[in-house]
C-alpha cells in the first residue's frame, strides 16, 4: 500500500502563483519531487494546480521557458478539504492516479499538499534497454579500436554513465544489445554487480538498426520499457517520462529534446507578392529526437524476428496502424556523444557541474 506525506508547513516550495514563469515553474516542481504546485492567489486561496504535464504540454505547442503559466494550469484542479482523513484521501489519489492533491479551508486557501508515496511507482520495475551495438563511425578516431559506449568521458565510459545515471533514479534491471566490439562492453560491465544492478545482454547477429534488436527479446514481451541510445547523456526525468507516457495512453512515447534558433535576419511573411508583415529575427522551434523511448508490447509486436528497422521507421510504422506515439518534451541538459565535437561538449559541462 502506498503512503501519503502530508506537510502542513513543508509545501511551500510547491507553491507558485499566476505570474510565475514556465522555467521557475518547473525548478518549483522539480524541487517538490511531487511532480505538481499549487497555484495560489494573493489571498493564499488556491485557484488551481499545475504538473509536470502541463508544462511540457504548453512548451510543445510554442510556449517559451520565460512566459507566465497563466493560461496553462488546470483552474479545476480536484481539492480535498482539510477535515477530510488521509487514508480516504490515499485512496482518491490512486484511483484518480494522482501524485499530488492539495487540501483547502472552508474559505478555499490552500492549507497543505498530498504527496503519494513511490509504493505505487512501478518505474522501478521497468527494464532499461540500450541500444550499444552501433559502430560510431562519426566519432572516429576514439571509436578505431574501442566500441562507442565505451568511449570514455572524464575517466568514465559512456555506457557506465548511462547505467549510473538510470540507476540513481532507482532503475536496476538493463538489458544491453551489443554488436560491434561487444565483448569489450560484456568484459567492461559483466553482470552488473559491481554497479549495483543486474545486466542481460542480446547479441546482435547482423546490425540491425536502432530497433530492430528489440525483436530478439524472448523476455518481457508483455511489459512496458524504457529504451535509450547508449550515447546519449541527459538528465532526463524518468518518472516524470513514464507518467507523461501513461497519462496519455500511448503505444510509444519519445523524448524530444527542445530546440529554439534565432534567425540573423528579418523574416518577410508575404500573401502572393504582397509582405503583410516582416518579423525582426525570429525565433524558430524544432524537435529534435533525443534517443530515449517508452514502447508497449503492442508496437514492439509490429518488429518481424531479426528484422533491420531504426526506431524512427518504428514510429511512422505505428503511426500508419493507428497506434498512439506521443511526444515528451525536456528542457533538460542532453548532449547525443555522436561527434568528436559533443564529446567535448558534454566533457566541459560535466567538469563545470562538478565546479558549482
Amino acid at each position: 500500500m502506498a503512503h501519503m506525506t502530508e506537510n502542513k508547513f513543508d509545501a511551500n516550495a510547491a507553491i507558485v502563483n499566476e505570474q510565475t514563469s514556465i522555467r521557475e515553474a518547473m525548478m518549483v516542481i522539480d524541487r517538490a519531487a511531487s511532480q505538481g504546485a499549487a497555484v495560489l492567489a494573493s489571498d493564499h486561496k488556491l485557484i488551481g494546480m499545475i504538473t509536470d504535464g502541463d508544462v511540457r504540454r504548453a512548451l510543445i505547442n510554442g510556449a517559451q521557458l520565460d512566459d507566465t503559466i497563466k493560461g496553462i494550469f488546470n483552474s479545476n484542479a480536484l481539492a480535498l478539504p482539510d477535515t477530510m482523513q488521509a487514508a480516504v484521501a490515499q485512496e482518491i489519489m490512486i484511483a484518480n492516479n494522482l501524485r499530488q492533491l492539495p487540501f483547502v479551508d472552508a474559505q478555499g486557501r490552500f492549507v497543505r499538499m498530498a504527496i503519494l508515496g513511490k509504493g505505487e511507482d512501478r518505474l522501478f520495475n521497468y527494464p532499461i534497454f540500450i541500444l550499444a551495438g552501433g559502430r560510431g563511425t562519426r566519432l572516429f578516431p576514439y571509436t578505431e579500436h574501442t566500441p562507442k559506449p565505451l568511449v570514455q568521458v572524464n575517466g568514465m565510459s559512456l555506457i557506465e554513465r548511462v547505467i549510473l545515471a538510470y540507476r540513481k533514479q532507482g532503475a536496476r534491471n538493463f538489458i544491453l544489445s551489443i554488436n560491434h566490439m561487444g565483448d569489450q562492453i560484456k568484459e567492461l560491465l559483466s553482470d552488473g554487480k559491481r554497479m549495483g544492478v543486474q545486466i542481460t545482454y542480446v547479441e546482435e547477429p547482423k546490425r540491425m538498426g536502432t530497433a530492430g534488436s528489440l525483436s530478439l527479446l524472448e523476455e518481457y514481451l508483455d511489459e512496458l520499457m524504457i529504451v535509450t541510445n547508449a550515447d546519449v547523456i541527459c538528465d532526463i526525468d524518468l518518472r516524470s517520462f513514464m507518467t507523461f507516457h501513461q497519462s496519455r495512453h500511448a503505444s510509444a512515447s519519445m523524448a524530444v529534446k527542445i530546440e529554439d534558433q534565432q534567425s540573423q535576419y528579418g523574416e518577410v511573411i508575404l500573401e502572393g507578392e504582397e509582405i503583410v508583415d516582416i518579423r525582426e529575427k525570429p525565433i524558430h522551434r524544432k524537435l529534435v529526437n533525443a534517443g530515449v523511448y517508452a514502447l508497449e508490447p503492442d508496437i514492439r509486436a509490429l518488429i518481424q524476428k531479426n528484422e533491420v528497422i531504426d526506431m524512427p521507421d518504428l514510429f511512422r510504422r505505428a503511426i500508419r496502424e493507428g497506434l498512439r506515439a506521443t511526444a515528451y518534451p525536456m528542457c533538460e541538459e542532453w548532449t547525443d556523444v555522436g561527434r568528436p565535437e559533443s564529446l567535448k561538449e558534454v566533457e566541459q559541462r560535466l567538469c563545470n557541474h562538478v565546479a558549482e
